[in-house]
Formats: structure tokens, sequence, C-alpha cells
């Protein structure tokens, strides 16, 4: 059995206008899909948005992570004697067994609807996948 676990990577904003006092503003008591951040620290009136900025947000935000990965694989076989010299393997192999989602970033656009909040899954960062094999040895 293998477990991977891994924090999530620092979110990057780019150019925004942040309005809080400090990055740790950012952090939600409860975090959820629907507030991953705080978003009241941020202007997100299209209109008021700035092209080039003097001073910018730095590029990532160690405080605020996107979604880690969390995975287990679980892997089991078998050898069965057929012969003197032949022996039969089964195996099977489970990737995923859990079947946790693996949540893709938020949204950092601030004048989406959806800013803030996660609407999305990695693809194909382990989905639960099931493999059944069976070998012949001689």
């Amino acid at each position: 059995m293998i477990y991977l676990f891994q924090s999530g990577a620092p979110l990057g904003f780019g150019n925004v206008l942040f309005t809080c006092s400090s990055y740790n503003q950012l952090q939600m008591p409860h975090q959820s899909l629907q507030e991953w951040f705080n978003t009241g620290c941020f202007n997100t009136v299209p209109s008021q948005q700035l092209e080039d900025n003097l001073r910018t947000f730095p590029s990532r935000v160690a405080s605020v992570r996107s979604y880690g990965m969390n995975v287990t694989n679980f892997s089991v076989h078998k050898i069965f004697p057929i012969y003197e010299r032949v022996k039969l393997e089964l195996r099977g192999d489970a990737e995923g067994i859990t079947n946790t989602p693996n949540f893709a970033p938020p949204n950092l656009n601030p004048t989406s609807t959806a800013f803030g909040q996660v609407t999305d899954t990695q693809t194909s960062q382990e989905e639960r996948r099931i493999f059944v094999g069976l070998r012949v040895l001689f």
C-alpha cells in the first residue's frame, strides 16, 4: 500500500488590487469549495481594475494554497504453483482506491463571478483505476 499526501502549491494571483492590511487576512477560518480564501480583500469591480500597477501583488502567497494531493494505492498478488516449473500469478492493483477528489486551484480572476471558488477537479490525477492481471511463469 502506498499513501501520498502533498500540500498544494501557493496561489499566484497576478496583478490584483489588494485592499486588506495583511496577507494573513486571506485565510478563511472554515475553508470550503465556495470560499477558498477571503475575497473581500480584493477590489472586484471590473471598471476599477488596473492594466499595470506600480506596486504589484506577490507572485505567490504561501499562507493560501491550492488543494493538495491525497491518494492511496494498493496492490496484492498471489502465486499458485501449477506444475514443478510452471506457476500462475494473479495480481490486482488499485490506484486511487479511496476515490478522493483532487481539486483544481480556485478561480483567481477578481472580475469573475466564481472568484475564490473551486469549481473543477484535476483531470487524470489519480481517479480510481483497478487492474487485474494473470501471468504464467515457466
